[in-house]
């Protein structure tokens, strides 16, 4: 499909993830095509399109352990230290568990914002 990222162009957005190898970022990228619709044209696609990546990758390579092994993405609820307890993480509130997983990363957080924005045609912010 016309207007799909290149891992390159990832990189160039999201420096961060500079050291991750070029083919998962792009077998990324063909998961995060295959769940998005082209929204209001190739722009707002493409930016769809590097924030869902981003989140995706990120929850990827943070939810291995040392081992190599895959673990929980959920974020930590709760901690105590000697007598100090607490407790933290997504309030999901009235957010269904696909807003709620999204909002655990602040890639999801902003492709949820844009894609609302593409798809009701919202401008971030009001000007007077």
């Amino acid at each position: 499909m016309a207007g799909e990222i290149t891992p390159a162009e990832f990189i160039i957005e999201f420096s961060e993830f500079a050291s991750v190898n070029p083919a998962l970022i792009q077998s990324i990228i063909d998961q995060a095509v295959f769940f998005l619709q082209p929204y209001q044209g190739v722009s707002a696609y493409r930016i769809l399109q590097l924030y869902l990546t981003a989140h995706i990758l990120y929850i990827r390579i943070n939810a291995q352990d040392s081992d190599g092994d895959a673990s929980s993405s959920n974020p930590l609820t709760s901690a105590t230290v000697g007598s100090v307890s607490a407790d933290y993480g997504i309030n999901s509130g009235s957010m269904d568990s696909i807003e709620s997983q999204l909002n655990s990363t602040s890639y999801g957080q902003l492709f949820f914002m844009y894609r609302r924005q593409a798809r009701y045609r919202r401008t971030p912010y009001s000007l007077i």
